[in-house]
Parts: C-alpha cells; sequence; structure tokens
C-alpha cells in the first residue's frame, strides 16, 4: 500500500448525513468507521464537535470530538474567560458569569459518565486551537491561571493536544482567528521559555506514568476534583494534585497557588480547597 493514514478528522462532523427531516448520520458514521477499520484498524477518528456529542461516542462511530465540550470551553471558562459560544451570542454576551467548581466538575464528569472507558482514555482533549483565541494571549488570563489550565489539560483523562506554538509562548491577538496562527517563532529560543518547561516536564508525566495511562478518574465532592488512582493491586504510586482557591467578593473563587507534589502513596487525589 502506498499509504498509511494513521487518523481522519472530519470538519464539522456533527452536520454530516443531516438535513432537517433527514436524519442519516447515525447510519452513515458505523459505515465510516468501518471502511476507515478495515485499512487500518488502528486509526483513530476525530470528529469536529463543539457540544454534548457522546450519542457519537459508543465505540461504533467516532473515536473522539475535539473536546471543546468537556476540556476547552469548561476550562478556558473556570480560568477566567466567557464561554466562547456566550460570547457570540449577542443576548448572552453581557450577562457575567464565573464558573465555580461545582460547575467545573459537573461540566466535566456529567460527560466522562456517558462514556466507555476506552473512549474515555482516548479523547482529544485540548484548549486552543485554529478556531479559537490563544488563551496565554488573553491580557485578562494571568501567568497563574495560564499554567492551572495548562495542568488540567494534561491530568484530564484522554489525549493531550499541544497547539503548535503554546509552549512557545508565540505571539497573537484574541480579535480574529487570524491571530491564533501566527507562524512559529523559530529564531525564537524556545527552551528557554518558562511554558516550554512546564509543557515538556507535564509531557513527561503524561507519557511515563502509569497512573495517567490506566488509571481511574472520580470526584469525590464539590471541594475534591479529580482523583486519577493506578490500580493499587499492581503498583501503589500516584500524584497528587493540589489546587487552592480564595473566594474574593462577590467571586466564587480566584487562582492564588497551584502546585504539583508527587508521591509514593495509595490515595492521590486532586484537592480543590475553598
Amino acid at each position: 500500500k502506498p499509504y498509511c493514514i494513521d487518523g481522519w478528522r472530519f470538519d464539522v462532523a456533527d452536520t454530516m448525513a443531516r438535513n432537517d427531516k433527514i436524519q442519516l448520520h447515525h447510519e452513515v458514521w458505523p459505515e465510516i468507521r468501518k471502511s476507515i477499520k478495515e485499512e487500518n484498524p488502528q486509526a483513530y477518528i476525530l470528529a469536529e464537535d463543539w457540544s454534548d456529542c457522546s450519542e457519537f461516542l459508543k465505540g461504533n462511530e467516532w473515536d473522539s470530538p475535539m473536546n471543546y465540550f468537556s476540556c476547552g470551553r469548561p476550562v478556558r471558562q473556570f480560568f477566567g474567560e466567557e464561554d466562547i459560544f456566550n460570547s457570540r451570542c449577542p443576548e448572552l454576551r453581557n450577562l457575567k458569569y464565573k464558573m465555580t467548581a461545582k460547575d467545573l466538575s459537573n461540566r466535566i464528569t456529567s460527560f466522562l459518565l456517558k462514556l466507555p472507558f476506552a473512549i474515555r482514555q482516548v479523547q482529544f482533549n485540548l484548549f486552543d486551537s485554529h478556531d479559537v483565541p490563544r488563551l496565554h494571549n488573553n491580557p485578562a488570563i494571568t501567568k497563574d491561571a495560564y499554567k492551572g489550565a495548562v495542568i488540567m489539560l494534561f491530568t484530564l483523562p484522554g489525549c493531550t493536544n499541544m497547539y503548535y506554538g503554546d509552549e512557545a509562548e508565540i505571539d497573537g491577538r484574541i480579535t480574529s482567528n487570524e491571530g491564533c496562527r501566527y507562524p512559529m517563532p523559530w529564531d525564537k529560543n524556545i527552551e528557554e521559555t518558562s511554558s516550554w518547561n512546564l509543557y515538556s516536564t507535564l509531557a513527561k508525566i503524561k507519557t511515563s506514568s502509569p497512573a495517567f495511562k490506566d488509571g481511574g478518574f472520580k470526584v469525590c465532592g464539590i471541594k475534591i476534583i479529580f482523583l486519577h488512582l493506578q490500580d493499587l493491586h499492581k503498583m501503589n504510586y500516584g500524584f497528587l494534585f493540589v489546587l487552592l482557591i480564595q473566594k474574593i467578593e462577590q467571586l466564587n473563587c480566584q487562582l492564588i497557588f497551584l502546585e504539583i507534589i508527587f508521591l509514593a502513596c495509595q490515595n492521590v487525589m486532586f484537592l480543590l480547597k475553598n
């Protein structure tokens, strides 16, 4: 065979074979999947969808959406941005809302709980892309908030997608799509940036730790957000992630401290403290 394609990314996949009263999407997608997997059983089927698309993630259609719904959108909103859907709607644009820890937890887990474990583990997590402004280019996002968003990106169940240039602190603007498509700054000393150090450190953890490859995920209440557990019958170690939140007047919360601690332990938690 002259070519070997590792994956297919489908643009506006949620509109495939859908036209008013004629809704054939759940007939067409299994056929597409069958054709792709016959050629390469390991091929990855990635679909663009910005909303709850769990109906396509039962194992016979998509492998993953571009996971804006339970990663990109809630993470960006939790760390200080307006939801991108709200910002595009004139009726909702001026309604100010600060996402709480409980809202974040519910948004992520309500989606993940609908998915088979194997599908959950391959979700295409992202918060930056060619269709949204880069989070670090937003002057309203502090460095600590951005660090928190990146750590969440790497520690959520699924596959971490790094948009080119984020690790290089690439320039850009937030007023148009073109602002997130600047050329890669190859003349910059990329490996000297703090973002490079953050991304490379987290990438090593993500790819080398059994806790992130095969571990579970659980929300243990409003104040305890993420629980990554390696099978304790096989190995007693994991990671402790501590996220401290302080209430500020009428705002729900503000990030004030974030630290990663590596421990050999049996109880491995990501804590959110009010």
